[in-house]
């Protein structure tokens, strides 16, 4: 029989608990292999299975597991047959609560790797957790149990809780398991990936995930440049290349060192490197994974997008002295619209001036051929009001006007005597209004009162 090596008895996997159990039918299991047990082998790290020399194990992999994020993980069998899965999303140590039996009697059609998508409860606790996989030939299996044939395959897996703000653009997390891909991203080559405006206003910030081939990092940090494109849609008629890419050129500026920040956002990881021209593909070519942030603080230098537009980022890495350092632009597990796309880019950049080429996984990785999405959300604010114009009125009365912000549902004043105080800590909070005015009492004679606007 082969038998399950999660923790027991908080979940079932000893003969004395109907721990989950197969008999061996040769040419029906998961992954590459399958062996035989005396009994359940639990085990904290559910490893239990494998430390008797036959690592067996196979049968799944995961990507990274984001709380409230779309999850995807790639399973292997000998045949067709009947796929179950337990989750115990609330690590409360069984597979019993609602939605744990997150895939039930799931067909496979044959032998090979199967794509399965599943989104993972934004009420799952973050931590260690543990996964139950069953395989066989019949349906309606429970995650305890014998059956006539197939396998039972535990997984201990990580919950990673990566919440935050984020306001103009949804974010595409970095993948970081071994499905996880770092594409070459240093000039002349350019790398661009499409994402859909949530909120009209100004990109004041930009975080872009990637590594460095075998770890090696330049002494002298880089250069980046980056730009915002328009989109020039897969079914346009003048796009004759059957998938979306970069138009026109919008916006661009480049991140000198010291005008960006960099920091480790994940050590010890094993992640495929990947450059389609000329072409290459290792497994592992790197172990660590960095977030770039760069920031655009001056209204003057960033870029105003409307909500509802596709718009496309680009990245360049530029170093000072070139050597053996070779930068990746991560892959992301999140996927939306189109691929992202790859050319060598030239000097001067004008519309269609870069042959752009579109990005799947290439042969030799596990997610050959799906799509390809990259590392990076955006985030942004709305701009400050403009034209603010002070009138009195016959009553007595202050009227304060300011032209309309694209995407603002409100307005916040402020007031103060002296228009050089510290904001906030020298201004006073008048109120707030849904219109592009402001009405209030005139100040005491003799005295000057200057006003602040606030869009949200």
């Amino acid at each position: 029989l082969d038998w399950g090596d999660a923790p027991d008895p908080t979940y079932p996997t000893l003969s004395t608990s109907s721990g989950a159990s197969h008999v061996i039918v040769p040419g029906v299991h998961m992954g590459a292999s399958i062996d035989a047990e005396p009994d359940g082998q639990p085990d904290p790290l559910a490893l239990g299975d494998d430390n008797d020399g036959n690592d067996d194990e196979d049968g799944v992999i995961f990507s990274t597991q984001i709380i409230g994020m779309q999850a995807k993980i790639i399973v292997t069998t000998s045949a067709a047959g009947y796929l179950n899965g337990w989750y115990d999303f609330n690590s409360d140590f069984d597979w019993l609560d609602t939605g744990e039996n997150f895939i039930s009697d799931h067909y496979l059609s044959g032998a090979g790797n199967h794509f399965l998508y599943y989104t993972i409860p934004a009420s799952a606790v973050a931590g260690n957790t543990y996964v139950r996989f069953r395989f066989s030939s019949a349906s309606g299996l429970d995650y305890y149990g014998l059956a006539d044939d197939g396998e039972v395959e535990d997984y201990r897996v990580e919950l990673v809780d990566l919440t935050g703000e984020h306001k103009m653009h949804f974010i595409q997390w970095p993948e970081l398991s071994t499905l996880g891909m770092d594409v070459y991203d240093l000039q002349p080559r350019i790398l661009a990936d499409d994402f859909l405006c949530t909120a009209t206003g100004l990109i004041d910030e930009v975080h872009v995930w990637g590594s460095w081939k075998d770890d090696i990092v330049p002494v002298v940090q880089p250069m980046f440049r980056l730009s915002i494109w328009s989109d020039l849609p897969m079914d346009d008629p003048g796009n004759p290349d059957g998938y979306s890419q970069p138009l026109e050129l919008l916006w661009q500026r480049e991140f000198q060192p010291g005008d960006y920040e960099g920091f480790i956002f994940a050590e010890n990881i094993e992640e495929w490197w990947y450059n389609p021209n000329p072409w290459e593909l290792v497994f592992p070519g790197d172990f660590t994974c960095f977030e770039y942030v760069f920031f655009i603080p001056d209204e003057a230098d960033a870029f105003a997008q409307e909500e509802g537009v596709i718009y496309w980022l680009s990245v360049e890495t530029l170093l000072s002295e070139p050597g053996e350092e070779e930068f990746g632009w991560k892959t992301s597990y999140t996927h939306w619209n189109d691929d992202a796309v790859w050319g060598d880019d030239v000097i001067v950049r004008t519309e269609r001036e870069v042959a752009w080429n579109e990005l799947i996984y290439p042969d030799g990785h596990q997610m050959h051929p799906e799509s390809l999405d990259l590392a990076f959300y955006i985030n942004g604010r709305l701009s400050t009001p403009t034209g603010i114009i002070i009138t009195v009125l016959e009553s007595d009365t202050i009227r304060v006007d300011w032209g309309a912000v694209p995407g603002a549902t409100s307005y916040d004043i402020y007031s103060t005597n002296d228009p050089y105080a510290d904001y906030p800590s020298g201004w006073t909070y008048e109120g707030t209004t849904a219109n592009n005015f402001w009405l209030e009492e005139p100040p005491l004679p003799s005295t000057k009162k200057f006003y602040k606007v606030i869009a949200y």
